[in-house]
């Protein structure tokens, strides 16, 4: 089975709730990914907040 992200809800300091579909729910914490030069802009956590789900979580 393919892992999809069904829902996010954020809950602050970089960390989401994710619901996959296969039901479980997990805390995902995106902080390691800020030292990467593609998620600089992200590093602002108003700009972290417009994520997107579509099967994975993005940033338009």
């Amino acid at each position: 089975m393919i892992l999809l992200v069904e829902s996010a809800e954020y809950m602050g300091k970089y960390t989401l709730l994710c619901t996959f579909n296969n039901g479980e729910r997990r805390k995902v914490d995106l902080t390691p990914l800020l030292k990467y030069p593609a998620f600089e802009e992200l590093k602002d956590e108003s700009e972290f907040e417009r994520y997107g789900v579509d099967g994975t979580v993005f940033w338009a």
